[in-house]
């Protein structure tokens, strides 16, 4: 005899300006989550076939994209196509500005980046007998 769990975690928090559902609609799947509401919640809905006839195609480059983009990484060389694309599903760019910070040294640790174009500057504390001094790695730059 067995006794099965059905266990649901939150991975995400979604809030104004989210959109949710579209990866279904794209790959024609099952859903993938359960969405529940934390509070009065008000959405526009769009059904399937119109947003296949608007977006799909868009999204479908997107993250053809994406996955063209992530083939790059040495590190995700050994990975599918189709978990690469999983992992372009939940990805956003997000754009930095000179000298802001993205974590610091003993942050929990929160998201992967990849770096697309730029550069940025590495870090490390390194203690030796009692004095804090700041070891510098090279910077590093990736152009597409």
């Amino acid at each position: 005899m067995y006794v099965k769990f059905n266990i649901m975690l939150e991975v995400n928090q979604l809030g104004q300006g989210a959109g949710i559902g579209e990866i279904a609609l794209v790959d024609d799947k099952p859903r993938n989550a359960t969405i529940i509401c934390l509070e009065d919640t008000h959405f526009a809905t769009l059904e399937k076939e119109d947003f296949i006839k608007v977006e799909g195609k868009n999204l479908r480059k997107k993250y053809a994209k994406d996955v063209e983009f992530l083939s790059k990484f040495t590190f995700l060389e050994d990975l599918t196509r189709k978990t690469k694309q999983k992992i372009c599903y939940p990805m956003i760019t997000q754009n930095f500005v000179l000298n802001q910070k993205l974590f610091s040294e003993g942050d929990p640790v929160k998201y992967i980046y990849f770096l697309e174009e730029g550069e940025f500057e590495v870090t490390k504390t390194h203690y030796i007998k009692n004095q804090k001094t700041d070891v510098r790695c090279e910077f590093l730059r990736l152009s597409s």
